[in-house]
């Protein structure tokens, strides 16, 4: 393992969680980080980009990623961990528990009310997690308590040992370790969402390539809109209009990370019919614009583009 410590210091730089600015504020000790592309450059549809193991030790210390580029977990391991998603309300995380965080949306993490905070993290990457992760109860609205910490942690030391080897060979059992992973915290997480929920979220995430309109999921569920949008306001903050568009954002941002469609057909397999509008939509959500997010994406993994 490798320990390090950082002096209290404010920094702005380009790092594998974000591929954009980080502000980073106080000090931390980081005793083991193991990360590779591997994954993300041949394609592999699951994949565990970055593992972290970091102690803050100061009650100053927070992060901010304005873009990151994975789903991500972060589990406490001792202390607590206070995290805001898209300006959210914070939600923190105690010893035993962990939060998932977003693919593509803005976060800030602080040290929490410990005054410390010993945690591990995790990037899952590929198309497998594009079309899980957000159809899961795993969104952060609330920290989540590990009944099986040991099992975690004996995957996440494994993927630690396995990733700084970029061994193709290796990709396998890679990607079935980040996956057996996820299904692990979605275990964990599945009695958080009402059965109604559930359901209104497999039927949207059925009608991403439609212009699906809100009205006909509530006659289909048979349920008041008051009732679907209070489900949805307690559980994601979002209205399910804000909700669908949202999903329809993150699955065409993978396309366009993981496909070599045009953004025009990108913009009709998510139920645009119209490119200009799909493209003030997708640059509101993620600060740029298809092409430009594209040319970033390629230029991270260090692939060709193709537009």
């Amino acid at each position: 393992m490798v320990c390090r410590g950082e002096k209290t210091m404010k920094v702005k730089r380009i790092n594998l969680y974000s591929y954009a600015k980080e502000v980073l504020v106080s000090g931390r000790e980081i005793f083991l980080v193991a990360t590779s592309n591997l994954g993300r450059s041949e394609n592999v549809p699951a994949w565990p980009e970055y593992i972290l193991h970091e102690r803050w030790h100061d009650p100053a210390m927070f992060v901010q990623h304005s873009h990151p580029m994975s789903w991500t977990l972060e589990y406490v391991l001792s202390g607590s961990l206070q995290v805001s998603v898209d300006g959210a309300r914070p939600v923190t995380a105690h010893s035993g528990e962990f939060l998932f965080l977003p693919m593509g949306v803005p976060n800030e993490l602080r040290t929490g009310d410990a005054g410390y905070c010993n945690k591990m993290s995790l990037g899952f990457t590929g198309t497998v997690f594009s079309f899980l992760a957000p159809n899961s109860p795993l969104l952060p609205t609330h920290a989540i308590p590990l009944p099986d910490g040991e099992a975690v942690k004996s995957l996440l030391l494994r993927i630690a040992e396995l990733l700084p080897q970029r061994k193709e060979s290796a990709i396998p059992e890679l990607g079935g370790l980040a996956l057996t992973l996820f299904l692990l915290l979605e275990r964990a997480a599945k009695s958080k969402i009402p059965p109604e929920l559930g359901a209104a979220l497999y039927i949207l995430e059925s009608q991403l390539s439609h212009p699906y309109r809100i009205s006909d999921l509530q006659k289909e569920l048979k349920i008041s809109r008051a009732h679907l949008t209070a489900l949805f306001l307690e559980h994601f903050h979002l209205t399910p209009k804000q909700y669908f568009r949202k999903r329809k954002l993150l699955h065409a941002a993978g396309l366009l990370e993981n496909t070599g469609k045009s953004i025009k057909d990108i913009a009709l397999d998510v139920g645009y019919s119209n490119q200009l509008v799909f493209s003030s939509e997708f640059r509101k959500q993620f600060g740029v614009s298809p092409m430009t997010y594209r040319k970033n994406e390629k230029s991270a993994a260090g692939l060709p583009e193709k537009l």
